[in-house]
Parts: C-alpha cells; structure tokens; sequence
C-alpha cells in the first residue's frame, strides 16, 4: 500500500480503478476522484452508467458475505443497467450474437445460470463442475463461463465483472481491475490488456 494513504482510501482507490476500466472497456470513458475517503464522479458524458456501476458495486458489497442466487444476480443487472435497458433485472428472451461468438439459446439461460450459480457457491472446492465437465478452477474461469452464457440482452461484460469482484470480497481480497490479470502477459496498456482479454474469451468460447 502506498504511503501516506489509508486503507480506507487505499480500498476506494482500487475500487475506483475496477469501475473506470469496467466502463472504459464499454468505451464509457470518465476519471473517478477521491475525495475525503469518497468516491466522486464528475457530470458528463455516461454519467448514468457510472451511477449504475456504483449503485451496483454496493449491491455486490451487500451480497458477497452471502451465498450467490439468480435472484442477486438479477437485482445486480437491475441495478447496473437502470433507466439503460427496458429488460434491466431479466434475462435474455431471444438470441443474441457477440462478434464471433454465438452464446447458448435463450431457453435454456436459466438452467445454464442455475449451474453457473453452484458452481460459484461451491467454488471453493478444490474441482467443481460445469455441465458435467470438471473444468471451473478459479473465479476468472466462472467470469469466462459468465460471458459464455451471456445471460441479458446487454450488460454482461460489466455484470460479470461485478461478480468477479464479488468473489473477491467474499475472500477479503481488495477489489483490483480485472485486466491487470493480463499485465504478466501484455504489459500495463490499458488496450494491450482489453485486446488480451477478448482473445481469451475467444478462446473460452471455442472450447465449449
């Protein structure tokens, strides 16, 4: 942690870089600031979205000491997607398509999200399952299976990545963005990271 920084506002700041590149992967593009150990983000462009993030990320501090269950997955997408999406809460109805990859037929969305659910209830065993196959072994597989089952009209990218951080405040772990999982590889560029972070759901989606 860096010095002359508490950790309340250390734990803000992280949770503030997670949400700016949430929305900046969505090409929703703002700077947060810290101020006296508060988060505040200026009028402009997206603004809506980034009050839903918010408003979604304290759903998920809420939730996370708690099991996971369709209904909070729900309240989080109504959450994130508010005033956004007619369907915000729902899923999805009709089939979507997201570049090159085809996600799983509406009708069967809830049974998937059923599955999906366990397995992160459960994904603190050693090896759970995913549709019979001993292949779920940490939370950025769950985010992937997530985006695989592409469960709303829009807004899964965002939601999904709330539910990675969910997991990691049910471990008491500090909330980092997402891509730096991908800096080992690729660097600290944010659009090195994003590049590398589709090319991996890519790769997800072909092993299905």
């Amino acid at each position: 942690m860096p010095k002359g920084i508490s950790k309340a506002q250390f734990r803000l700041r992280k949770i503030a870089e997670f949400l700016d590149e949430s929305n900046r992967i969505e090409g929703i593009d703002y700077e947060p600031k810290l101020f006296h150990e508060a988060l505040v983000y200026p009028e402009g462009i997206g603004i809506l979205h980034i009050d839903n993030s918010v408003r979604a990320f304290h759903l998920v501090e809420d939730f996370c000491k708690e099991p996971m269950t369709i209904d909070r997955v729900l309240q989080v997408h109504a959450a994130q997607m508010k005033d956004v999406l007619p369907s915000a809460g729902s899923f999805r109805t009709k089939q979507v398509y997201v570049g090159a990859h085809t996600p799983p037929k509406a009708e069967v969305v809830p049974m998937l999200m059923d599955q999906w659910v366990q397995d992160f209830n459960d994904s603190d065993v050693e090896t759970v399952t995913f549709l019979g196959t001993k292949n779920i072994k940490s939370a950025l597989d769950l985010h992937y299976a997530f985006e695989h089952i592409h469960p709303f009209i829009d807004g899964n990218g965002r939601v999904g990545r709330l539910l990675w951080a969910w997991d990691q405040l049910r471990h008491d772990r500090n909330v980092i963005p997402l891509l730096d999982v991908y800096a080992p590889l690729v660097g600290n560029n944010f659009y090195d990271k994003r590049r590398e972070y589709y090319r991996q759901l890519q790769n997800y989606h072909e092993k299905r």
